[in-house]
């Protein structure tokens, strides 16, 4: 290398090592632009532009360095710049004194005397409406007194027309028996007979006070009354004199008032057995014909005695059937319960109803009494149809008054070519054959 050459070298070295010594390069102008050079650059520029535009905005913290402050800008614009928060501000929850701050608080004086000021207010308030309760039930209109009562307005009568055809057994012995199922169907009183000696139509040979053979004995009969009233049953008995002939209940005229004396005897007798009531049909006609007589009867079953200080049942049967005689009836008779026709007419249901609330408006309920069917119409689903039985149940033991029954209308039992079927008891099922079968009354 020759030193020309060395020295050419070392100068460009000493050059960058010490630039202060360096003469600086002549300048020189900028060599003129390319028209192809200039469309590339402007090509990339647009390219640069786009390619910030897609970038995500996150150099907001670089901008903001090279930015002027706050204070500055401020300055510059006269602007405030506000930070707006991104959530709100929590709520502030009251949540109380709790128990060491409320017993601080109970035990002030202030307190004390509140409670004890509200305690005495509601005492006085307690009291003064006890006084005034008190007050309105002494000032109260008084209730009316309830009606006085007798046993057979208490309960249904439960009328046996023939006690042969009651039971297994034919006689009285069988009804006994009979009377645990009575006392299930709340029964209260025991229609039972007629049961004495009359022979059709046969006045002279009329006897009250024996009973027929085919109804059992005198024996059975007390037995009968013994057990009915253990059970809380009363007993009422059917004296009707010609329940049998085709003459009448009383007979011929003639001999009604010799039938109602020796009926008078006869009612004594029976009253001395225990009996609670006596039946009697065609009431119309003895107390219309013999009213004398009639008094004596009803005095005799009506008033009580020493011996029996109890009130008796004086019923009537009547084949009446407007209301207008019914009522007349009632209060000319004096009976306490008469039986009749008003429901077993052929009128309609809205005639019925009226003759209902006629009767019990001039009456009252204690002495009315309800049947449909009876000795001689027959049982309630004969007269008033097997599909109306419950119905016709449930009207007797609404209507104001007293029901009765004949033997099995609880069952709906029908009649056929007699007013007395035999009774079907549970021991007749298999005869039943799924329907209700009817029986002509035993010989």
């Amino acid at each position: 290398m020759t030193p020309d050459e060395t020295d050419v070298e070392l100068q460009p070295a000493l050059g960058q090592a010490d630039p202060v010594q360096a003469d600086p390069p002549p300048v020189q102008d900028p060599p003129a632009p390319d028209a192809d050079a200039t469309e590339a650059d402007v090509s990339e520029a647009d390219l640069d532009q786009e390619e910030q535009e897609k970038q995500p905005m996150t150099g907001g913290a670089e901008r903001a360095a090279e930015a002027p402050s706050a204070g500055e800008e401020a300055e510059k614009n006269g602007a405030v710049k506000l930070k707006i928060p991104d959530e709100e501000p929590e709520e502030v929850k009251f949540t109380g004194l709790n128990k060491e701050e409320l017993l601080r608080v109970a035990g002030t004086p202030g307190w004390v005397r509140t409670r004890w000021a509200l305690l005495v207010v509601f005492w006085l308030g307690w009291l003064g409406m006890l006084g005034g309760a008190v007050l309105i039930i002494l000032q109260a209109p008084r209730c009316r007194d309830l009606p006085h009562t007798h046993w057979w307005n208490q309960g249904p009568l439960y009328r046996i027309g023939d006690v042969r055809a009651f039971s297994a057994a034919q006689n009285l012995k069988g009804v006994e028996q009979k009377l645990g199922r009575l006392s299930e169907l709340k029964v209260k009183g025991l229609i039972v007979g007629p049961i004495h000696v009359a022979p059709p139509d046969d006045a002279v040979a009329l006897r009250f006070e024996e009973i027929s053979a085919n109804a059992g004995n005198l024996e059975q009969f007390k037995s009968l009354v013994r057990a009915a009233h253990k059970k809380g049953i009363s007993v009422v008995l059917d004296l009707t004199p010609n329940y049998r002939g085709t003459s009448g209940p009383w007979f011929s005229s003639v001999s009604v008032t010799n039938v109602a004396e020796r009926l008078k005897s006869a009612l004594v007798f029976w009253m001395n057995q225990g009996i609670d009531g006596v039946q009697l049909s065609g009431v119309q006609r003895v107390s219309s014909v013999v009213p004398s007589l009639w008094t004596d009867i009803r005095a005799i079953v009506q008033n009580g005695t020493e011996e029996h200080p109890e009130n008796r049942l004086l019923l009537g049967v009547s084949d009446l059937s407007s209301p207008e005689d019914v009522s007349s009836l009632l209060s000319s008779s004096g009976v306490d319960l008469l039986v009749s026709g008003v429901l077993s007419s052929s009128v309609d249901a809205t005639e019925r109803a009226q003759s209902v609330q006629r009767l019990y408006s001039e009456h009252g309920q204690q002495r009315l009494s309800w049947s449909l069917g009876g000795r001689t119409e027959g049982h309630m689903a004969s007269v008033g149809g097997p599909d109306l039985v419950l119905v016709h149940q449930l009207l007797l033991l609404t209507l104001p008054g007293t029901p009765v029954f004949n033997y099995g209308d609880e069952i709906g039992l029908m009649d056929e070519g007699t007013r007395f079927p035999r009774m079907l008891w549970d021991s007749d099922k298999e005869e039943l054959n799924g329907t209700l079968q009817l029986f002509p009354q035993p010989v």
